[in-house]
């Protein structure tokens, strides 16, 4: 058995502690996921924390592949890997609570999926479709509010000139957002 060396140990300390940042991402009572475009109704665009965008059906199947994994390692008797990707990497619980609330929230949003009226609220006042609020891009931007979700503001920004017909679309929280 080789020794291990100071450099050796200190970079598997790190790693320890960079796993540990990621799991209290994981176990935080922030959301772990949300709808961010109601486009296609069967299968809408999501957000899951840490992880970025996909659509519903591929969040589904990328569950349904970690299940059969676990089955699969079960099946070889290999309950250490079973006991760390449940426990120690947290991507199957985090996944799973964030399709719970995904379900919850398009449940929840059944009655008026397609309709831009919501509100939500920028710096404890509350916006509407129409409203500009500013965000921080590569610099802060302002943007035209077109459709609120939640606590999803997709927005309209000019583009680099502020040409008008050179728009771009932006899909930011509320939270992050102030009124200018």
């Amino acid at each position: 058995m080789e020794a291990v060396t100071t450099t050796q140990w200190t970079k598997t300390m790190n790693l320890h502690e960079s796993i540990r940042n990621d799991l209290k991402l994981f176990e935080s009572d922030e959301k772990a996921g949300m709808v961010i475009n109601y486009n296609d109704p069967s299968n809408p665009e999501v957000r899951i924390s840490g992880f970025g965008d996909m659509l519903l059906h591929q969040l589904e199947a990328s569950i349904q592949d970690k299940l059969t994994n676990l089955v699969e390692r079960g099946n070889e008797a290999n309950y250490e890997t079973i006991n760390w990707a449940i426990y120690e990497q947290g991507t199957l619980k985090h996944f799973l609570k964030a399709i719970l609330e995904i379900n919850d929230e398009i449940l929840m949003g059944k009655k008026d999926v397609s309709s831009n009226l919501h509100e939500a609220k920028v710096e404890g006042k509350v916006v509407k479709v129409g409203d500009v609020v500013w965000f921080k891009d590569d610099y802060e931007t302002a943007g035209e509010i077109t459709k609120i979700n939640g606590n999803t503001l997709t927005l309209e920004v000019e583009g680099e000139g502020g040409v008008p017909w050179d728009t771009e679309t932006r899909v930011v929280k509320a939270s992050e957002c102030w009124i200018g």
